[in-house]
This record gives structure tokens, C-alpha cells and sequence, in this order.
């Protein structure tokens, strides 16, 4: 009778060490798995806006981004940009161009990125902010020569 409870406590070590082997198996597969489909899904257009605008402006500059009716809502930050002229004069002209760059990105993507949302956009409006403040409105229509902005007052 000895023997054979030593037999069966001999066989339970070796079956639990299996059981936990093959779970921790199961969730690490599992886990994996799910790294690979996420690596696999396509950015959200988001994403795509944010990139393509902070990679015209500037890092870590867009602070938010809404995406509704084929309309494009940026929110910039300049704070940082180097490019910003010091003269107050000159702003119209640079947030002129800065949204008609950025916007004409939105409007024809490399073509390496495929974004449906993208091909829907018909406007995009952009916010720039410093400091905390608004300082101006860009907005851009899919067709329009030149980006129409407006200054906040001083």
C-alpha cells in the first residue's frame, strides 16, 4: 500500500510540472498572438493625421486631433517651434503656409498609406495655440489654392 501511494506522489510531480509548462506555454503564445494582430492593424486615421501633421511641424506639437464628416480638427501647439517668426507682422503669412502644407499632406498622403478617412477628407482646420492661447485659425478646403487664416487678437 506504501508503494503504491509513493507511485501515485511520484506521478502527481511530474503531470504538474507538465500541466504548468503547457499553460505557461498557452499564455505566452496567447500573448504573442496578440502582439502580432496589433502589429498587423493599420493605425487609426488619428495616427495617421497626427503623424503627418507632427512630421511637417513638429514633434510632440499636435495636441489633439477629431476626425468627423470628412472635417479634420487639429489643435497645435507652437510652443517650441523654432520656426515661428518673432515679428507679429509676419504671422499671417506663416500660418498661411503652415496650413496649406499640413493640409495638403492630409489631402494627398504618401502612397504608402492606406487610410480610407483619409480619401473622405474634404476640410481641415487647424488651431494653433501658444502658450496656451489661441493664436490663430487655419482652414483649408480639399481644392482651394490658398489656406484662409485668422489671427487672435493680441
Amino acid at each position: 500500500m506504501l508503494a503504491k501511494r509513493n507511485l501515485k506522489e511520484d506521478l502527481r510531480r511530474p503531470v504538474l510540472v507538465y500541466v504548468s509548462v503547457v499553460a505557461v506555454l498557452a499564455v505566452v503564445l496567447g500573448v504573442l498572438q496578440a502582439r502580432y494582430e496589433a502589429a498587423r492593424r493599420p493605425p487609426s486615421a488619428e495616427a495617421v493625421i497626427r503623424n503627418l501633421t507632427e512630421s511637417f511641424v513638429g514633434e510632440g506639437t499636435v495636441r489633439s486631433v477629431r476626425l468627423h464628416g470628412g472635417v479634420a480638427e487639429l489643435e497645435v501647439a507652437m510652443d517650441g517651434v523654432r520656426a515661428l517668426p518673432q515679428v507679429r507682422a509676419e504671422w499671417p503669412q506663416f500660418f498661411r503656409d503652415a496650413t496649406d502644407v499640413a493640409a495638403d499632406r492630409l489631402f494627398s498622403p504618401p502612397a504608402q498609406i492606406t487610410t480610407p478617412a483619409l480619401g473622405g477628407l474634404e476640410q481641415v482646420s487647424i488651431r494653433y495655440t501658444l502658450q496656451g492661447k489661441e493664436v490663430a485659425r487655419g482652414s483649408k478646403r480639399r481644392g482651394d489654392r490658398t489656406a484662409t487664416v485668422t489671427l487672435a487678437r493680441p
